[in-house]
C-alpha cells in the first residue's frame, strides 16, 4: 500500500510528539533531586539528553508549525557600529553553511519573520544586559559576554563589540564549530538539520584580561588570516600582528586592512617593552641639553642604548630625578590621551646588561651595577620610580595602567614597599619548559616570586612567557611533536589560581603548523582554565581524524602522558622543541608508530588522509631527531662532552663510536624530505664520536691555532714569549645535557652567515689550504653553508710580527637576490678583571676617547672609525683592533665573571645578486708589552696600572682597644665589619693581618679570620682552631664533579700561640691560568712560611658581594673574639721576602704602605677606612 505525503506527516508527528512526552518524563525525573531513587547520571550525559530532547522537541515544533524555526532570523541593531554588522554577517555566513540553506538579517526596526530570532549587540531586546558587565577599560568587562539561548530566541551581547564578536563565536562553537588554526584546512564546520538551542544563560567573564599568544604570521597564512583566527579563538592581543603589519601586508583600499578594526580592534598598549627612549623626542638632543636625566656611572653620564640600538645596552635614566619622572609621567598621560581605547604604558628600562644611575639619590634606594643577588636587585629603584610616575598620571587617567616589570635583576618582588593601584605588574617567567610551575622543582623560586608579585597587586598580575619560542631564526614549518598540552593545563590553570590577568608567550610560528592542536588548546586554556584537556584532545581527533579518531586520541594522549612522566626538564627555550630521547624511549616508540599505523588503516577519508599525512611527518622527523641522539651514545646517565687537547678535539668524548653508514642515512632521508635543517644538522654535526685535528701556524712571535671541522674558527693566538693565549678557548663548561641543546659555547675566533648569534657557520666544517711565501704564511679555510660560500683567510707575517689579518668573503650561491650580512664573534682575553680595563675608541671625527670596558658593555656608546684598543695594565697586555667601517660596525660584550670579552664586527647588510659577494677585512695586533708599544698606536696612552679599587666599608661596628701599631680593632659578638668586594675577582693575591688572641691558640675554637660567600654553595674562609691555621676554599656541592667546582682545604699547626700575644698571618694565592689544579697557595706565620701546596684546585677567589672580618660569612652567629691590627689586602702575590718585610714593619711598629695594587690597608685607628 502506498502512503500519502499527509498520512506520512501525521504519523511522524504522533511518533514525535510521543517521544516528546517520553523525553520530558524521562528528562526531568532522572534530573529531580529530590526523587530519592534518582539514576546516577553524569552532567554531561543530561546535557546530552537536554540536547537530544530540545532537537526532538524543536523538530515537533517545526513539523505541527507551532514556530516556524525554519526560518531563522538574525537581528542587528538599527544603527549597527562596524563590528556588530562584521559580526552578524559572520553568524549568517556559518549559520547557513551548517543548515545548508540561507539565513535572514534584520535591522532592529524591520518586520521579523516567525522562527527563531538571533538578535546580535545592543538591540532593544538585548540592552538589558549591559548591567551585567564590568566597566572600564582595564576591566574585563569589554571581552564579556551575554549568550542566553532558548528554542525561540538567542541573545548575544557583549561588554563592548569584540565581547559582543566571541558571543557570536561562542554561539558558532555551541553548534560544534572549531577553528583549529589559520589554514582553511583546519576549520571545522559541520552539517546540521537543526540547530542545537539548548536553554542556557551564560554569562562568560575572562579570566584574562590580555591573551596573547606572540608570534608573526605564520608561512603560507595571511596576516587578516592570522587575525581572524585569533579573533575566533578570543586572543585579544599580537604585537607580531598589529595595524602596522597590516598596513604593509595591503594597499590603502584592501578591507583587509581594517581586519582587527572590524573584529572589535585589539588592546592597545603603549610598546610591549624596553620603551625608555620613545620618553625622549631626540636622545641624542636630550642628552647633550640634560646629562643629569641618564646614568651617572662611574662619575660620567652615559646615554641610554647605543646609537644602533637605543633600546638595548647603554646606560639607563636616572629614576630618581624629579624631571625624568615628570617627563615619563607627561609621556604616558600625552598617549592616553592620543589613544582613547589605549589601556598600558610600560615603563621599561633598556635590555641587556644596562649601566644603573649610581648617584646618591639612586644608590640610596640600594642596587649595585653588576652585581647578583640581593645586592644587585634594583628592584626597589624600579618599584620607587614607577610608583612616583603613577602618581603624577592617576589624576588624568585613573583607570588606565602604567607597567612595572619584574626582569633581569629587578624581578626580586620588594616586600616592604605598596604599588600604586593603576600600576599592573609583568613577570618575565623562565621555567622548566615542559612542565608546569607546580609540576617541576625547578620552577619553586619563580613561583614564590610570582606569588609575591601577585598579592602585590591584586587583579594587575601578568607574565610574559618564553613558550613555544625554539629556534627563533626558522622561518620555514618545522614538523616536529611538540606533546605539551599537559604543561599548557598545569600553567594556564596556575597562573589563574594566583589571580593572574595578563598573559602574553612569546613564540614562533615555525612550529604552529605542525602543532595546531598545541597552539589551538593554549588560546582556548587562555579563554577558559577550567578546559578538560583530554577531553579537548579527544574532540579534536574526533572533528579532524574521523574514522581515525580512536587511535589518534590514544596516540596524542600516550605522548602527554610520557612527557608529563619523564625527567626532561629543558630550562632554555630554544630546548623544548628539540625532542629528547628521555620522552621518546623505545617502548614509547613502538607504541606510538603502531598507533599511527592503526590511524592510516582506519581511515577512507581523503581531507582525513591529509591531516594524517602531516602527523605522520613530524612524527617521522621526530623519531629521526631522537635516532641521531641514541646513535651517539648518550643516555639519561651520559652527557655530551668537548674534549680539548694540545693537537685534537674529540667530539662526544664519553659517546660511543658512530656508525658512519648509518649517520649518512639520517642525513639522506632529511635531505630527501627537505628537513636537512639547522636542527638535524646541529645534531648530526654532534653525535659522532671523532677526534679533529688543530691547524696550526706561526712565526717567531706568535702562534695561531684554528679548528677546520668547527666553523674554522681561531681557539689559540698564542704568545710564543710569555705563552699567554689571547683568545679566550673555553668559556664555559665542555658539556651538554641534551645533545640538541640551540647552543654550545665553543669558544675562540667564530664567524655566521648571518646577523643572528651561533648562526649559519658555526658548527660548519671547512677545510684548510697553507699557503706560505716571502711574506710569511696565510691559511684559507672554505666552507658552503646556507646557499653561500664562505672563504676565510688568515695571514701572518714572518719574524717577529705581531699582526693576524683576516680576510672573509661571503658569496651567494643561489639563484637570486638575498639580503646578506657577516658577524664576526671573537672571544679574547687579557687576564681578569676586564671590566675595569682601560679602552680606546677613535671616532670618525678622528678623536680618540678613553673610557673603561664596563662603561660601553654592549655597546660601545662610541661608534668607533674603524679602530679600537683595550689593554689590561695589571698584565701589560693590550689587543688592537682595526677594520673597514664601511663593511661593519662594532659591539663590545665584556662577560659576566669579565674574565673575556668580545670586540665584535657586525655586517652592514647588502642584497647580494647571484655569485655576488661582500667582504669584512680587519686586523689583531697582539701586544704583550702594552707600556711601551701602545703609545706608539695611541699618542698619548698612558698605560699604568690602574689603582685597585678600594673596598668600600659596609658594616663598621667595632670597638677599638691598644693595638700593634695605635690602635687595633676589639671583635667579639657584637661586632660587625664587612666590605664591598663584589667588583673583585682576584686570580692572585695576598691577605695578612696581626693577631691578638684572648686565649692560648690550642684552647681556641672556630675563630674566623675573614670569610666570603655564604656556603650556598660557594665558600671562603681563614680560621684559627684548636691548634691550627685552617683554610677552605668550596665551589659548588659535594661530590665535586662537574667541571669548575673543587674543595680545598689546609690546615697547618701552630705552635707556641700564647694568649695575649700579637702574630701576623699571611695568606697568598696563585691561579694558574692554564691548569688550575695546579695554583698555589702559602701560608705564613710572623714572617715565616708554614705551608706551600703548588697543586691545589683554584680558581678566582672574592667576587662576592661581601667580605667578612672576624665572622663566618656563612653564619652570622659564629663570631670571634680576638683583636686585629694592620689588616691588609692586595692584588699582587707577596713573595716570601715581601710577607717578611711587611712582618717585620709590624714588629718594629710601622704601617704598611699601600701601592696602587691595594684593595685594603686598614690601621684600624678608631675608623674601618681603609688607608
Amino acid at each position: 500500500m502506498q502512503t500519502t505525503k499527509s498520512s506520512n506527516k501525521s504519523r511522524n508527528v504522533a511518533v514525535m510528539y510521543h517521544h516528546m512526552r517520553l523525553a520530558v518524563v524521562s528528562l526531568t525525573y532522572l534530573t529531580n533531586t529530590s526523587n530519592k531513587y534518582i539514576y546516577p547520571i553524569n552532567t554531561w550525559e543530561i546535557d546530552k539528553l537536554k540536547y537530544i530532547h530540545c532537537t526532538i522537541l524543536t523538530a515537533l515544533l517545526l513539523l505541527i508549525g507551532i514556530a516556524r524555526l525554519d526560518a531563522q532570523t538574525i537581528i542587528i541593531p538599527q544603527s549597527p557600529t562596524e563590528t556588530e554588522t562584521f559580526a552578524a554577517n559572520e553568524l549568517q555566513t556559518y549559520l547557513s553553511r551548517i543548515l545548508n540553506k540561507k539565513v535572514d538579517l534584520l535591522s532592529d526596526n524591520k518586520t521579523h519573520n516567525q522562527g527563531l530570532h538571533i538578535t546580535v549587540g545592543r538591540t532593544q531586546s538585548n540592552q538589558h544586559h549591559l548591567s551585567r558587565f564590568e566597566v572600564g577599560v582595564t576591566s574585563r568587562g569589554p571581552d564579556s559576554y551575554v549568550m542566553k539561548v532558548n528554542p525561540q530566541r538567542v541573545e548575544l551581547i557583549g561588554g563592548s563589540d569584540r565581547g559582543t564578536l566571541y558571543a557570536v563565536y561562542a554561539f558558532l562553537e555551541m553548534q560544534g564549530c572549531r577553528w583549529y588554526s589559520p589554514w582553511e584546512a583546519d576549520h571545522f564546520i559541520p552539517q546540521r538539520k537543526v540547530l542545537n538551542l539548548t536553554p542556557t544563560d551564560v554569562l562568560h567573564i575572562p579570566t584574562f584580561v590580555q591573551r596573547d599568544i606572540g608570534h608573526e604570521t605564520p608561512k603560507d597564512s595571511t596576516v587578516a588570516g592570522f587575525i581572524d583566527w585569533m579573533a575566533k579563538n578570543r586572543l585579544n592581543h599580537n604585537f607580531a600582528a598589529r595595524q602596522y603589519h597590516l598596513n604593509k601586508a595591503y594597499r590603502g583600499g584592501d578591507p583587509n586592512r581594517k581586519a582587527w578594526v572590524k573584529r572589535g580592534d585589539h588592546m592597545r598598549w603603549q610598546w610591549i617593552c624596553h620603551n625608555f627612549a620613545w620618553f625622549f623626542k631626540d636622545v641624542e638632543k636630550t642628552f647633550e641639553e640634560h646629562p643629569e636625566y641618564f646614568s651617572l656611572y662611574k662619575n660620567r653620564r652615559i646615554n641610554i642604548g647605543t646609537a644602533q640600538r637605543r633600546h638595548y645596552g647603554g646606560g639607563n635614566l636616572c629614576t630618581t630625578n624629579p624631571d625624568v619622572i615628570k617627563l615619563a609621567a607627561d609621556f604616558a598621560i600625552k598617549w592616553f590621551d592620543d589613544h582613547p581605547t589605549g589601556t598600558v604604558v610600560p615603563m621599561w628600562p633598556g635590555d641587556g646588561a644596562i649601566k644603573w644611575c649610581e648617584c646618591d639619590n639612586c644608590n640610596a634606594l640600594g642596587g649595585k651595577n653588576f652585581t647578583t643577588g640581593p645586592e644587585g636587585s634594583m628592584s626597589r629603584r624600579m618599584v620607587t620610580f614607577v610608583n612616583a610616575v603613577a602618581k603624577q598620571v592617576a589624576p588624568k587617567h585613573p583607570d588606565r595602567l602604567l607597567l612595572l616589570p619584574a626582569y633581569a635583576n629587578y624581578i626580586d618582588p620588594v616586600e616592604d614597599l605598596s604599588i600604586e593601584p593603576n600600576i599592573m605588574v609583568q613577570y618575565c617567567y623562565h621555567a622548566d619548559y615542559a612542565h608546569g610551575p607546580m609540576q617541576s622543582s625547578l620552577n619553586s623560586h619563580a613561583v614564590e616570586q610570582m606569588k609575591a608579585w601577585a598579592q602585590k597587586v591584586p587583579g594587575r598580575f601578568g607574565v610574559w612567557e618564553y613558550f613555544l619560542i625554539g629556534d627563533y631564526t626558522v622561518k620555514n614549518h618545522v614538523p616536529v611533536v611538540l606533546p605539551l598540552i599537559y604543561r599548557v593545563r598545569d600553567t594556564v590553570q596556575f597562573f589563574k589560581s594566583i589571580g593572574t590577568r595578563y598573559y602574553f608567550t612569546q613564540s614562533t610560528s615555525a612550529y604552529h603548523r605542525y602543532n595546531t592542536l598545541l597552539y589551538y588548546a593554549l588560546a582556548r586554556y587562555l579563554d577558559d582554565p577550567d578546559l578538560d584537556a583530554d577531553e579537548l584532545i579527544r574532540e579534536y581527533c574526533e572533528n579532524q581524524f574521523g574514522e581515525a579518531a580512536q587511535p589518534m586520541t590514544t596516540y596524542y594522549m600516550l605522548l602527554e602522558q610520557a612527557v608529563e612522566q619523564a625527567d626532561w626538564h629543558p630550562q632554555l627555550y630554544a630546548d623544548v622543541t628539540t625532542p629528547s630521547p628521555l620522552v621518546w624511549t623505545d617502548k614509547i616508540i613502538q607504541s606510538s608508530s603502531e598507533l599511527l599505523k592503526q590511524a592510516h588503516a582506519n581511515n577512507s577519508d581523503s581531507r582525513v588522509a591529509k591531516q594524517l599525512a602531516m602527523v605522520q611527518e613530524a612524527h617521522d622527523q621526530t623519531l629521526q631527531s631522537v635516532r641521531t641522539q641514541n646513535m651517539a651514545g648518550l643516555d639519561a646517565k651520559t652527557i655530551w662532552r668537548l674534549q680539548r687537547n694540545e693537537d685534537t678535539y674529540i667530539i662526544n668524548a664519553d659517546g660511543k663510536e658512530a656508525d658512519a653508514k648509518r649517520q649518512q642515512q639520517l642525513a639522506l632521508n632529511a635531505l630527501d624530505q627537505g628537513q636537512f635543517d639547522p636542527r638535524h644538522q646541529r645534531l648530526l654535526f654532534r653525535s659522532r664520536k671523532r677526534s679533529i685535528p688543530l691547524v696550526k701556524i706561526q712565526n717567531d712571535a706568535l702562534q695561531l691555532t684554528v679548528v677546520p671541522e668547527i666553523g674554522g674558527r681561531i681557539v689559540r693566538i698564542i704568545d710564543r714569549k710569555t705563552g699567554w693565549n689571547f683568545i679566550k678557548e673555553k668559556p664555559g663548561d665542555d658539556t651538554l645535557d641534551q645533545l640538541g641543546a640551540s647552543y654550545f659555547a665553543y669558544g675562540g675566533y667564530e664567524e655566521y652567515a648571518s646577523k643572528a648569534f651561533a648562526g649559519a657557520g658555526w658548527e660548519t666544517p671547512f677545510t684548510s689550504e697553507q699557503i706560505t711565501n716571502s711574506n710569511g704564511t696565510t691559511l684559507k679555510l672554505t666552507a658552503e653553508v646556507d646557499d653561500y660560500r664562505l672563504v676565510r683567510t688568515i695571514s701572518l707575517g714572518n719574524g717577529m710580527d705581531t699582526v693576524v689579518k683576516i680576510e672573509s668573503v661571503l658569496t651567494n650561491l643561489s639563484g637570486e637576490s638575498r639580503s646578506s650580512v657577516l658577524r664576526v664573534h671573537p672571544s679574547l682575553t687579557l687576564g681578569q678583571e676586564a671590566g675595569n680595563y682601560p679602552i680606546w675608541i677613535r671616532d670618525p671625527a678622528k678623536q680618540i676617547h678613553q673610557g673603561m670596558v664596563v662603561e660601553h658593555h654592549d655597546g660601545p656608546s662610541i661608534q668607533t672609525d674603524g679602530f679600537w684598543a683595550i689593554a689590561n695594565p695589571l698584565k701589560n697586555r693590550a689587543v688592537i683592533h682595526t677594520f673597514d667601517p664601511s663593511q661593519a660596525s662594532a659591539y663590545l660584550f665584556c662577560s659576566e665573571k669579565q674574565d673575556y670579552f668580545n670586540m665584535e664586527l657586525i655586517g652592514q647588510p647588502k642584497a647580494l645578486a647571484p655569485n655576488e659577494s661582500l667582504a669584512i677585512t680587519q686586523t689583531w695586533r697582539v701586544i704583550n708589552d702594552a707600556k711601551s708599544e701602545l703609545p706608539q698606536w695611541i699618542p698619548g696612552a698612558v698605560v699604568e696600572k690602574e689603582p685597585a679599587p678600594k673596598c668600600i666599608p659596609i658594616g663598621k661596628k667595632v670597638s677599638y682597644v691598644p693595638g700593634k701599631i695605635g690602635k687595633a680593632a676589639y671583635f667579639d659578638a657584637t661586632a660587625n665589619v664587612s666590605y664591598d668586594t663584589h667588583n673583585l675577582r682576584m686570580d692572585a693575591g695576598t691577605i695578612a693581618m696581626w693577631v691578638q688572641l684572648p686565649i692560648d691558640l690550642a684552647d681556641a675554637k672556630g675563630q674566623f679570620l675573614f670569610g666570603t660567600a655564604s656556603n650556598n654553595p660557594d665558600w671562603t674562609f681563614a680560621a684559627l682552631d684548636q691548634g691550627k691555621l685552617s683554610l677552605l676554599i668550596k665551589k659548588g656541592r659535594s661530590p665535586y664533579h662537574e667541571p669548575g667546582k673543587y674543595y680545598t682545604s689546609l690546615n697547618t699547626p701552630i705552635e707556641n700561640w700564647k694568649a695575649n700575644t700579637w702574630h701576623h698571618v699571611a695568606i697568598t694565592w696563585q691561579v694558574n691560568p692554564t691548569t688550575t689544579d695546579q695554583s698555589t697557595i702559602c701560608l705564613y706565620m710572623d714572617g715565616k712560611i708554614i705551608e706551600e701546596r703548588n697543586n691545589v684546585t683554584l680558581t678566582p677567589l672574592f667576587g662576592y658581594s661581601k667580605l667578612h672580618i672576624g665572622q663566618s660569612s656563612a653564619n652570622a652567629k659564629h663570631k670571634a673574639t680576638l683583636n686585629l691590627d694592620e689588616l691588609y689586602l692586595s692584588r699582587r702575590v707577596l713573595s716570601d721576602q715581601q710577607v717578611l718585610e711587611c712582618y717585620q714593619l709590624g714588629r718594629d711598629g710601622q704601617p704598611i704602605t699601600p701601592d696602587n695594587d691595594t684593595l685594603l690597608c686598614i690601621g684600624f685607628e678608631e675608623s674601618v677606612q681603609s688607608r
